[in-house]
């Protein structure tokens, strides 16, 4: 259980980074054009 928790904690945190990463990346490129 304790485990499980873990998983779906970094999972989450995983997918916060992947979103701000790609936000960032829209950011860079609006700017470029």
């Amino acid at each position: 259980m304790t485990t499980l928790l873990f998983i779906v904690t970094i999972y989450d945190i995983i997918l916060n980074n992947l979103s701000l990463y790609s936000d960032k990346l829209k950011k860079t490129s609006d700017e470029e054009v």
